[in-house]
């Protein structure tokens, strides 16, 4: 019994030991596993330090030298703070290298421009007509445009980003059925859309506007009566071999100084117009009118536009004739009609794109007048047709 008793005894113990044995292993593992976690928590935070640290380093190469602070949030996100101008500004992102990326990349905004600071539209508009149209376009348009600014557009004074398209409408509207008010609607349209490209203006309120109805002067020729005293009152001086010259070859005020002796080839004058893709052509002349250009003095013709337009209005007053320089070139394409020019041939010599302008606007026809009537009035000046 007492044997047994013993027997049993060492056999419990046995267990224990070994039940003691696995537990001290299981402690040792857990243990191991656990040790190993952290010398990997302990790695990471290392790598993260490292590359928070390169990150910094390269930031401060790349121009974010005044970059106060990087952190993560308790959200999740990276926060970076600098100062500009005194000021301090935050970004946020999820990344640092994105967080670096936007505070490298920060601009800070354009100021907001109040209405009075802004300049005004017609002080705009001599702005404009200055930069970008003086050097593009002839006098002559340049004049257009400026009396047009300068008495009429002036009125529009307030603020350029102030104005709305009922505005400008109601400004097209107030100046009547004229000429005037085509020319103002396209220089309106035109320094609006330049102010949009500059960014000036956020949007162009003058996109939509329009002329509406234009009632055009009846521009006529001068009669055979008129003719006649323009033609016995000319002279031997420059004003009166210019009149002749526009009678002659029908030219516009602006083409007239661009005719040159080397442009006449065997009864023809080139002229060198720049109004229209039509505008540079050949004009049929008479021999006589060719020996008078080839035996005068080069430049053929060296008044400018304006000083043209002040002789003529004294010439025509001195020996009581209403009209202006521009009637000569109608009269010029009339009298072909009469001497028997075909409407192609005339189309050509004007210059127009169009026999609709030629045989609508420029001719004007008296069935009181025959062909003699013009020869009679101007002998040989004129060519045959």
């Amino acid at each position: 019994m007492e044997i047994e008793f013993k027997k049993d005894l060492e056999e419990g113990l046995t267990k224990i030991v070994e039940v003691c044995s696995w537990l001290m292993k299981c402690l040792n593992i857990e243990a191991g596993r656990e040790h190993h976690q952290q010398q990997e928590k302990e790695k990471k935070v290392v790598v993260v330090e490292t590359q928070h640290n390169a990150m910094l380093i390269n930031s401060k190469q790349k121009g974010v030298d005044n970059m106060k602070n990087l952190r993560k949030r308790a959200d999740g996100r990276w926060e970076g703070r600098k100062y500009v101008d005194g000021k301090r500004i935050s970004v946020y992102a999820f990344t640092q290298k994105e967080c670096i990326q936007k505070l490298r990349d920060y601009k800070p905004p354009r100021p907001k421009t109040s209405k009075t600071n802004v300049i005004s539209f017609s002080a705009y508009a001599k702005r404009w007509l200055e930069l970008y149209k003086q050097n593009e376009i002839k006098p002559t348009t340049l004049q257009m445009y400026q009396y047009v600014i300068k008495n009429h557009l002036s009125q529009l004074n307030k603020p350029i980003n102030a104005y709305k398209t009922d505005d400008l409408q109601e400004f097209i509207n107030g100046l009547g059925n004229t000429r005037t008010k085509e020319i103002a609607t396209i220089t309106i349209k035109q320094i609006f859309q330049k102010a949009f490209e500059t960014n000036l203006i956020k949007a162009n309120p003058a996109t939509y506007i329009k002329k509406g109805l234009i009632i055009r002067k009846d521009v006529r020729e001068f009669n055979l009566n008129d003719q006649h005293k323009i033609l016995t009152n000319l002279a031997d001086d420059k004003l009166s071999w210019h009149i002749l010259g526009f009678l002659m070859t029908g030219a516009r005020l602006s083409e007239l100084q661009s005719i040159k002796k080397e442009n006449i080839k065997r009864g023809y004058l080139l002229i060198q117009g720049t109004k229209t893709r039509s505008a540079e052509r050949w004009v049929k002349i008479s021999a006589k009118y060719e020996q008078m250009l080839m035996e005068h003095e080069e430049p053929l013709f060296p008044y400018t536009d304006k000083t043209l337009q002040k002789l003529f209005r004294t010439f025509l007053a001195n020996i009581g004739v209403k009209g202006t320089i521009h009637m000569l070139r109608h009269t010029f394409n009339t009298n072909l009609y009469y001497l028997g020019a075909t409407d192609m041939e005339r189309k050509e010599f004007m210059g127009h794109s169009s026999i609709t302008i030629t045989n609508d606007i420029y001719t004007h026809l008296d069935k009181t007048i025959t062909k003699n009537d013009v020869i009679n009035l101007y002998k040989d000046l004129y060519p045959a047709f």
